[in-house]
C-alpha cells in the first residue's frame, strides 16, 4: 500500500483530471509524454481520429521517439490508411532497431 506523497501521486496518475477537458483549460503545455498518454486513451476509446492528432503533436515535441510513429502508426492501420501506418512503423524502427 502507497502512502504519503507516493499514494497522492498514484492516485492523480490513474485520475481523469490529468488527462480530461480540465487540462485544455490551464495553460500548461503537455509533454510528449503526456500527449501519448492522451493518444493512448483515445486509441481505446476508438477515437483514431483523435488518437491520430495526439501523437502527430507528441512526434511535434519529441520527433526521434519511436512510441509516437508506432503508436500512430497503429492508429493509421485502423483507420485503414495503411501505406501511411507502414511508414510510421518505419520510421518509428529507424529511431529504435532493436525494439
Amino acid at each position: 500500500m502507497l502512502t504519503g506523497c507516493n499514494a497522492i501521486a498514484s492516485s492523480l496518475l490513474e485520475s481523469d483530471m490529468l488527462y480530461g477537458d480540465e487540462l485544455d483549460s490551464y495553460s500548461l503545455t503537455p509533454s510528449s509524454y503526456d500527449l501519448i498518454i492522451r493518444g493512448n486513451d483515445a486509441y481505446a476509446l476508438g477515437n483514431y481520429d483523435e488518437a491520430v492528432d495526439l501523437y502527430t503533436q507528441s512526434i511535434e515535441l519529441d520527433p526521434t521517439d519511436s512510441i509516437g510513429y508506432l503508436n500512430r502508426g497503429l492508429a493509421y492501420y485502423q483507420l485503414g490508411y495503411f501505406d501511411v501506418a507502414i511508414d510510421n512503423f518505419n520510421q518509428a524502427k529507424e529511431f529504435d532497431p532493436d525494439d
